[in-house]
């Protein structure tokens, strides 16, 4: 794969590559039924939705190191790892005291709604609200009314408890 200069101009040809791969690999996950979402994003085709948003979201300025930075933070945080939790990520969830509504969507390939239906069940005041929709890793973004409105009734809610 070669990465013309005039894509990533800021960057140097190797950072540009890796920046590139690392896209590509989350636009996989991201949008997990995409056909069904960029029509209703104005977008006149699959390529021009491609180009126009995804290129035009993550190829932008952004330091690529906020990227490397996050990866890690994925590989490396545990909060089983939290002082007298002796590893147990259940005894950590277990010590969280603050009211919380936990909302992954319904199609988010990274973070499925099997993992956050374990995780709630251990943390003390916490409920689950599962994010409808196609929009997978995007469902929180703002980009469709439906599920703006889903999460701002949940963040009155909780603001109500």
């Amino acid at each position: 794969m070669e990465i013309h200069s005039d894509i990533l101009p800021w960057l140097c040809p190797q950072t540009a590559f890796l920046f590139v791969i690392f896209h590509i690999a989350v636009s996989n996950g991201s949008f997990p039924i995409v056909v069904q979402v960029w029509r209703e994003m104005g977008y006149s085709s699959l390529e021009d939705f491609l180009i126009g948003f995804w290129e035009g979201f993550f190829l932008d300025r952004r330091d690529p190191n906020n990227l490397l930075n996050m990866l890690w933070t994925w590989q490396n945080s545990n909060i089983g790892l939290t002082d007298g939790c002796d590893g147990s990520v259940e005894k950590a969830l277990g010590l969280i005291r603050a009211k919380a509504i936990v909302m992954p969507a319904a199609q988010d390939l990274y973070f499925p709604v099997a993992d956050e239906e374990y995780e709630v069940k251990f943390m003390q005041n916490a409920e689950l609200r599962v994010i409808p929709g196609v929009w997978g890793q995007f469902a929180g973004a703002g980009l469709n009314s439906h599920d703006t409105k889903f999460i701002d009734k949940a963040v009155h809610d909780l603001l109500a408890m």
